[in-house]
């Protein structure tokens, strides 16, 4: 069993119930009920906390950028508009960790779906599900304070564990500041170079061959009447800034969060290894005209992709808005 698909140890639901059916005696020991966790060791309930702003459905636009080896040690640039869907289940309680002398924790989970189409042709170009979670460390709270999770699996053959931990989730008043991103690659055996997601490559040190990609790139794939073309391609986050600069935000809850884990099938690691991913989610009251509000999600997620010994950025912007239930 990898890393990335465990959780924890043991995983119960306080509804697991072995009534009327055939258990083995291993696994009615590991999942009675009859001996539950006491709740005054789990510190605290489980509660969805930001999770509680974020699962709902979601239905919008975004970009990306993904550098992609070829032969002779060449690479392509792909480009894609999309829309997108991101629905979740409502949320439940009830999962506990077990450990040893620690007491348990108590987990909030939902669940969800997103599916990613093509702007241009109407395909699908991307999906995804997996679970959030919102917990909590065994502890004092102020060392050992609440964190948030995302698990998700991929179809190429790759499932991450991305943690969000403390001071990387906050509510301010007002919109995001979004500096640009940048796309070029460097060097994966460089250990002084920086890998914050707003990083800025020196340019002199691309090859100008991949270079080239970048300034003068391939824009076919997206749809005529786009209106960003080769500025997505060097700052995909100017997608975001566009859509926000005539908005009134009145209130936005950011939640930030890094890989704690990415395994790959055999396949990937050997041709294209996806090693980290960086992501941000921006939850936004937005003001109409009429003074009404709504709810817009904003992300901006980086994969790197690591080929010919270079990190590759793959980015991933988009901005959607809440849909409504009829």
């Amino acid at each position: 069993m990898t890393r990335a698909l465990v959780l924890s140890a043991l995983f119960i639901f306080h509804a697991f119930s072995t009534a009327d059916t055939d258990v083995d005696p291993v696994t009615e020991t590991l999942c009675s009920t009859s001996d539950p966790v006491e709740t005054d060791d789990l510190i605290p309930p489980a509660t969805p906390g930001f999770i509680d702003n974020l699962a709902k459905n979601w239905k919008g636009y975004g970009f990306n950028i993904i550098t992609v080896p070829k032969k002779g040690g060449n690479i392509e640039v792909l480009v894609n508009a999309y829309s997108e869907t991101i629905y979740f289940t409502p949320g439940f309680s009830g999962v506990i960790n077990r450990a040893g002398e620690e007491a348990g924790q108590e987990v909030f989970t939902t669940l969800y779906q997103q599916d990613v189409y093509d702007l241009k042709h109407a395909y699908p170009i991307h999906t995804e599900n997996g679970m959030w979670l919102h917990l909590r460390e065994q502890g004092d709270p102020k060392l050992n304070p609440e964190s948030y999770v995302r698990q998700s699996s991929i179809p190429h053959g790759d499932s991450l564990l991305g943690i969000s931990k403390p001071g990387e989730f906050f509510t301010f008043p007002g919109k995001p500041i979004l500096p640009p991103v940048d796309p070029l690659p460097f060097r994966i055996d460089d250990r002084s170079a920086d890998k914050s997601m707003f990083r800025v490559t020196d340019t002199s040190t691309v090859r100008p061959a991949f270079l080239e990609k970048f300034t003068n790139p391939d824009l076919s794939a997206l749809p005529d009447n786009y209106f960003h073309g080769k500025e997505a391609v060097l700052d995909p986050c100017i997608i975001l800034r566009d859509d926000l600069k005539d908005q009134k935000i009145t209130e936005t809850i950011t939640i930030e969060m890094s890989t704690s884990d990415i395994v790959n099938i055999p396949f990937i690691q050997r041709n294209a290894n996806v090693s980290s991913m960086d992501a941000i989610f921006w939850v936004e009251t937005v003001v109409e005209e009429d003074g009404s509000t709504f709810q817009q999600l904003q992300y901006l997620q980086r994969v790197f992709i690591d080929f010919y010994g270079l990190h590759w950025p793959h980015w991933s912007v988009a901005t959607l808005r809440e849909e409504k239930t009829p």
